[in-house]
């Protein structure tokens, strides 16, 4: 159904791009042609930078997973050009079935007057989108992106978008020190808090072999990171040390973010999705312990007794301050009679 219905658009939008290329050409006025060049130029600039954003999408999903590409949508810039593609990508890390992906991206698509450069971007996305759900190997994504591109549109090399991606996790200078410093980012009354804080007291708690196996175990890194964003300092630096350079510039990066805008979490989103991840690496930590392949020195047990008094004292001294609040406002109206 979808190729019925791109490919003749394909075409048409080819058959435009190239008749606008002419016109440009012939134009006889210099500052015109000029102007025209550069809108043009413009224009292709545009349709490599969606070719190369399908391309680290597609290398992302292939190596770590489709939910791992959450994170990289969030650096997306929000332009018209980018719409189709980030609509379309939020609905496979989602879930949703191919075919209504399919169904929503092509009404989206034909309902939205553009010009011929943008329609190719939109037919682009939704290819690459459809693509990358359907688990297809880069060189052949990468194949059908070029044979997209208008006559004379050469790619740079697939090895080379590659190294570009790679580049690119690296660049971000994280400081670990910054990151590895404080307490849980959960208060103790919000969602997610028990979860974290076992998570955390048992991590904190295993040796580097351990925590490398815990780590080789757990499917997405999404877990990890969100898991991280919970943790303490300790417990952080304690997962730092056993990965790559790589990753810690990927996850820092994020952790970074969060923790700058507020030093406890308080979304109610992102909680959620800290003690679900929390609550998967409790799992696999309790799997290969049972299994006999990691030590965990502490007893989770121990920890929900200590959680749960832990809590016993914070109600006390809500309860002691809710009276002391009482007091003073008691001493507040007798003062205003006396007078």
């Amino acid at each position: 159904m979808i190729d019925e219905m791109l490919i003749p658009e394909l075409r048409r939008i080819h058959e435009e791009i190239h008749n606008k290329r002419t016109d440009a050409e012939e134009c006889t006025d210099d500052v015109t042609k000029e102007a025209l060049r550069a809108s043009i130029n413009e224009k292709i600039e545009m349709l490599k930078n969606m070719a190369e954003s399908i391309m680290n999408y597609t290398f992302i999903a292939r190596k770590e997973g489709i939910l791992c590409l959450e994170w990289e949508l969030e650096n997306l810039a929000e332009t018209p050009e980018n719409a189709l593609l980030k609509e379309g990508m939020l609905l496979i890390i989602d879930g949703i079935f191919p075919e209504k992906v399919e169904r929503v991206l092509l009404i989206n698509y034909f309902s939205t007057k553009m010009d011929p450069y943008m329609a190719l971007i939109g037919i682009m996305s939704i290819y690459g989108v459809l693509s990358i759900q359907a688990g297809e190997r880069p060189d052949i994504i990468y194949k059908m992106i070029q044979g997209m591109m208008p006559d004379g549109v050469v790619l740079p090399d697939k090895e080379v978008l590659l190294e570009k991606q790679k580049e690119r996790r690296e660049q971000i200078d994280i400081d670990l020190d910054v990151v590895c410093k404080g307490d849980i980012r959960i208060k103790h009354n919000n969602i997610g808090y028990l979860e974290v804080r076992i998570c955390n007291n048992i991590i904190c708690s295993l040796s580097n072999v351990d925590i490398q196996r815990v780590i080789s175990e757990i499917y997405g890194d999404f877990i990890i990171i969100y898991t991280l964003k919970g943790l303490s300092g300790e417990a952080r630096r304690a997962i730092f040390d056993n990965i790559s350079k790589e990753k810690i510039s990927w996850y820092g990066s994020e952790i970074m973010y969060d923790d700058s805008a507020n030093p406890y979490v308080t979304d109610e989103y992102t909680l959620r999705k800290i003690r679900d991840s929390a609550s998967k690496m409790l799992s696999c930590i309790n799997r290969l312990h049972q299994a006999g392949e990691i030590i965990i020195t502490v007893d989770p047990e121990t920890q929900l007794m200590s959680w749960i008094l832990e809590q016993n004292n914070h109600e006390e001294e809500r309860k002691n301050w809710k009276k002391q609040k009482l007091k003073q406002i008691v001493e507040l109206l007798i003062d205003s009679d006396s007078i």
